[in-house]
């Protein structure tokens, strides 16, 4: 597991699923294809993120082949760590070609009470310790951090019930995450859970 210390901690996203045909449909993103999606993505990361920024992508980043991957990642601006998802198709040795580092898990501290646990998969809850949830072995526990989280598209935004933020693309206009903007979420609220609870994982 890594550690990172505050002032490298800057932009956080995941669930870009370049170049995949089928999430469109599946969340309903308002593209026409894909070039049409990639093209807004890159655009509207590039408009958040200097080139001397320090980004996490929480996982599921490109469904499209290496070297157009490899492509992308060159176009976005800033220095990108990747944390290891589900739908990231390449082993690490390979991953590492195209980031900067590549992690199961990481711990961050965001600000001088803060710290948060990244990884694409979100807390396994205390209902699930009974049951076999869909990739239950990758799915942390709850230790006490809030957790950065990918994988479940629109099914919520904000638990604060779980101490999850879902930084996925589906659910913030498809932009990556200020880490100031974290820690207003922890700090302020909002003070209710947004959540979609009728939807499956990914």
């Amino acid at each position: 597991m890594g550690h990172k210390k505050i002032e490298t901690v800057k932009w956080f996203s995941s669930d870009h699923h370049f170049g995949h045909r089928n999430v469109i449909e599946y969340e309903k993103r308002p593209f026409s294809d894909t070039d049409h999606m990639d093209d807004v993505m890159i655009q509207r990361w590039n408009e958040c993120v200097n080139p001397e920024d320090i980004c996490y992508i929480i996982g599921d980043f490109s469904f499209r082949r290496f070297e157009k991957t490899k492509e992308i990642v060159e176009k976005l601006n800033g220095k990108k760590h990747l944390i290891w998802g589900n739908h990231d198709l390449w082993n690490r040795n390979r991953l590492m070609k195209i980031f900067d580092s590549v992690y199961d898990q990481c711990i961050l501290q965001i600000s001088n009470t803060i710290r948060v646990k990244l990884s694409h998969f979100p807390y396994v809850t205390p209902t699930e310790n009974q049951e076999t949830p869909k990739h239950r072995k990758f799915r942390p526990y709850p230790e006490g951090h809030w957790l950065l989280h990918g994988h479940v598209h629109s099914h919520w935004k904000i638990r604060r019930d779980l101490k999850c933020i879902n930084v996925g693309v589906d659910v913030w206009d498809f932009k990556p995450i200020n880490h100031d903007k974290i820690i207003q979420i922890i700090n302020e609220g909002p003070d209710e859970n947004i959540t979609v609870p009728d939807k499956t994982e990914s």
